[in-house]
């Protein structure tokens, strides 16, 4: 064989073997799994990372912005105690260029909206004049569970001492109380505060009505108020 053949054979065995190379590169690539190549969060974390959410959560919420210049998180670099600070300093809420991120949607099981509460009430300053009894002042609430407050101050002018009787009542729930109310005309002289539990099943009434249950005589209520205050697992227990 001339040398000029000998050079020919060389060349198509060198473009043989480049071509099997190219093969071989092609066949390996596809055999990978295409997570290997996803770093879509970083260059050193592909999506099929098991911890990948955490870190996600991390550099989403920019409790870290990854090492180096950025493009890579280290994921198997120790964390000092000081970049355990600033972590943590970044989640609090209280790093002014980190927005607050903590998930704090659900107490014990429960959801925010299970928290929330709401809140009626009626007043009437003026005086509501009963000739020895009657109803001072009512509070329409809707369906659910409520601890209910009424409060009531009195005066008359009887020639004698009374003693006024209250209740604060819905549906077959009541507190009642009677307090001494001193002849003294002109003089809001007595003052009563009520409490009681109740859950309505649909929208209902809470009334407060007040008597002079021993001579029935006229007197006054002053500053009377009905709050209804909606609470959760309400039951009455018997003592």
């Amino acid at each position: 064989m001339s040398r000029h053949e000998r050079k020919e054979a060389e060349v198509v065995r060198i473009n043989v073997s480049k071509k099997t190379l190219v093969i071989a590169l092609v066949v390996a690539l596809l055999m990978i799994p295409a997570a290997a190549f996803a770093g879509s969060l970083f260059g050193d974390v592909d999506d099929g990372n098991t911890h990948f959410p955490g870190i996600k959560y991390m550099k989403d919420t920019g409790i870290t912005v990854g090492c180096g210049d950025g493009t890579n998180y280290c994921p198997d670099q120790p964390v000092t105690r000081a970049q355990m600070g600033t972590f943590l300093y970044r989640m609090s809420g209280n790093d002014p260029a980190t927005a607050p991120n903590v998930n704090a949607d659900k107490l014990d099981g429960k959801d925010s909206s299970a928290f929330e509460t709401s809140a009626f009430s009626t007043f009437h300053d003026a005086a509501v004049s009963l000739n020895g009894s009657g109803t001072v002042l009512d509070l329409d609430v809707p369906a659910g569970s409520y601890v209910i407050i009424a409060k009531a101050r009195f005066q008359h002018g009887s020639g004698v001492d009374i003693q006024i009787h209250c209740k604060i009542q819905a549906g077959a729930d009541f507190d009642e109380s009677q307090t001494a109310v001193p002849n003294v005309s002109g003089a809001n002289t007595g003052a009563m505060a009520l409490t009681m539990v109740h859950s309505f099943a649909s929208a209902g009434t809470a009334v407060l009505s007040c008597d002079d249950p021993q001579f029935n005589s006229t007197f006054s209520v002053y500053d009377s108020k009905i709050t209804a205050i909606a609470v959760d697992n309400l039951s009455n227990v018997g003592g």
